[in-house]
């Protein structure tokens, strides 16, 4: 019975539904209140112009009382002048709606004109407020709901003859005067209504609003039931073609109804079915080639090891080599001594010369082997790349003369200091010489290049950059860099395999020849050392490699 109503399609109409019934009740309050205070706002302009005609007919009253006192029949038949036929016709609407009129004073001349908490709450406003114009409240008054509304009722200069002049004496009507001035409060008009009408209003409202709200909920209920039977119907047939191709049915299809979001899933469906099953039928053809590709992972992780024996055996050897080769280079000078100083001849000098030079040769890369191959912690160093750039060339110089391949140092003058350790540095010099080497079986020339440059990416490139690719990797800070750029004129690297060269075990070079190690490792010491390294290549025009490394203060 739950999983009856636990479908997309009942939370769909569930979860519509609330959000529905919520707007509406919120759109339903919402107008309530609005036609509520159009409702109010309409009422407070009906007793504004009841109370405007009021004041109208005082002011005639005031401006024309001499008239009033010599009782001129003209005047006195009231209903012929139109201000008073007016005030009397609002008079009569008010009264039938049951209004009542009241003129309180703070400074009654008669009880009846006594102001009770509502009226002297107005006239105090008033008195305190001389730019307020009325003042009104919703209250209880005998037991009935009544609105009541109040404007001010202000001293014209007509209205000094009574309550102006000298205070005590007697007016025209044997009234004392009040000794006020032009503008002075008098007091205020007031007119109570009964609320009923105005009930009455605001309930035919909430009838004819829920009413709306009603028909609107049925209305948009019978959409949504339409448009949610379009939607799951469509998937109940996707969720019938998934269980049949996992039952291993690789047939099956889901019909594509529309072109809609569900009739896409239902196309991609039946294309992943497709799919699958010819990944199914060429699933040993797969499983070969993924075997042989861990065959050569596994023959790259055998090299690695061989390749870390070899370098501890190179130690040692080096270290054995070092030995005897100090030893020649400490006799030929010797006999370069006692040659000079027994005077043989030119050539048994310059055999002696030869032996001094190439022992020395020997003795500086055995050196450089010892230093190589040792394993050491981290430690940076203020050095000079310059220096630096040069000392691993002669581990690859015999090779580059036996390959023909030129080699070009361009270093630039001053650099700045780096912070670095020169054995690592010099490693991915070597793994860069090396892999530039291998990429010009034929010969070539081998370009080495180092400047100062103010931002990574700011160096000089050697390769045509409207058909070049390039990747980079590591820092791009601010601050001042030095830059080691390594070109070569060999075949260049393919777009497909630019991304992957820094990925450990990737290597283009056949088993045996190479680990797929080195610009890995070369990658993870330029990290280290905080700085980027670039690679752009064109296929057929050769390939750069560019490491940038942050300078020190300090200038070289």
């Amino acid at each position: 019975m739950l999983q009856r109503f636990n479908t997309i399609g009942v939370k769909l109409v569930a979860t519509v539904g609330t959000a529905l019934v919520l707007l509406l009740a919120a759109s339903f309050l919402f107008l309530m209140q609005r036609r509520m205070r159009l409702d109010r706002e309409d009422f407070i302009r009906e007793l504004s112009t009841i109370t405007s005609y009021a004041e109208s007919v005082r002011e005639y009253l005031a401006e024309h009382q001499q008239v009033f006192l010599r009782r001129d029949t003209v005047y006195t038949q009231m209903p012929t002048v139109p201000i008073i036929a007016a005030w009397q016709t609002a008079q009569k609407y008010a009264e039938g709606k049951g209004y009542t009129f009241r003129t309180p004073s703070l400074n009654a001349r008669a009880s009846r004109n006594e102001p009770d908490a509502f009226e002297r709450a107005a006239l105090e406003r008033f008195a305190r407020d001389a730019g307020a114009r009325q003042h009104f409240e919703e209250t209880a008054l005998e037991g009935q709901r009544v609105f009541r509304y109040a404007v001010p009722v202000h001293l014209t200069k007509d209205c000094l003859r009574c309550h102006g002049g000298v205070k005590g004496e007697a007016d025209e009507f044997g009234h004392p005067k009040e000794g006020m001035r032009e503008g002075d409060l008098k007091g205020a008009f007031v007119v109570t209504a009964p609320m009923t009408f105005l009930e009455t209003r605001r309930r035919s409202d909430r009838i004819a609003l829920a009413g709306v709200g009603v028909a609107t909920i049925v209305a948009i209920t019978a959409i949504l039931m339409f448009v949610v039977r379009r939607i799951t119907s469509p998937l109940n047939e996707l969720v019938g073609a998934t269980r049949t191709l996992g039952e291993g049915n690789l047939e099956g299809v889901a019909p594509v109804r529309s072109g809609d979001e569900v009739g896409q899933l239902a196309q991609a469906f039946n294309e992943m079915a497709a799919k699958l099953k010819a990944s199914y039928e060429n699933l040993e053809e797969k499983v070969e080639a993924r075997t042989s590709e861990l065959k050569r992972s596994q023959a790259q992780l055998l090299q690695a090891a061989k390749l870390a024996s070899i370098g501890e055996l190179v130690g040692g050897i080096a270290h054995e080599i070092n030995n005897p080769t100090g030893v020649i280079v400490m006799r030929a000078a010797t006999l370069m001594e006692d040659a000079k100083a027994l005077g043989l001849s030119e050539d048994l000098l310059n055999d002696i010369e030869v032996i001094q030079r190439q022992s020395s040769k020997l003795a500086t890369i055995t050196s450089g082997l010892l230093q190589f191959s040792r394993q050491s912690p981290f430690a940076p160093t203020p050095v000079d790349l310059n220096r630096v750039v040069a000392r691993p060339i002669s581990f690859v110089e015999p090779t580059l003369r036996n390959r023909g391949i030129a080699c070009r140092l361009d270093l630039g003058e001053p650099l700045p200091l780096v912070s670095a350790d020169a054995t690592r540095i010099e490693q991915v010099l070597l793994n860069l010489y090396t892999n530039a080497i291998d990429a010009m079986p034929g010969g070539g020339e081998l370009t080495v290049q180092t400047r100062h440059v103010p931002r990574p990416g700011a160096g000089e490139g050697g390769l045509p950059a409207d058909a070049s690719k390039m990747i980079s990797l590591g820092e791009d800070g601010r601050g001042e860099w030095v830059t080691i750029s390594v070109r070569d004129t060999g075949e260049g690297i393919q777009s497909e395999n630019l991304i992957r060269i820094f990925d450990p075990f990737f290597t283009t070079k056949e088993v045996g020849k190479g680990t797929g190690l080195g610009l890995a490792i070369s990658y993870g010491i330029i990290q280290e050392h905080g700085g980027r390294i670039e690679v752009e290549s064109r296929w057929g025009h050769g390939a750069e490699f560019r490491i940038y490394l942050p300078a020190v203060k300090d200038k070289a």
